[in-house]
């Protein structure tokens, strides 16, 4: 989400365009829905996790705090 309380990742400084390498340590979460599936069965509400990313060629990690 772009807006409100659906902006969490955007607030948090994930970019359109950034591709995730791993998610919470996960590296092989292959698509959107794989990686929408652990996150609802692992992950609570408020809990940070670790997200490694790939944006303009450069490797960086951010932390994105879960969503009830």
């Amino acid at each position: 989400g772009q807006y409100g309380k659906h902006a969490v990742a955007k607030r948090a400084g994930f970019q359109k365009g950034d591709v995730i390498v791993a998610y919470d340590g996960q590296t092989d979460l292959m698509t959107p829905g794989d990686l929408l599936a652990y996150g609802a069965r692992n992950t609570k509400p408020g809990q940070k996790v670790s997200v490694t990313l790939l944006r303009d060629g450069k490797r960086m990690t951010k932390q994105l705090t879960m969503q009830d």
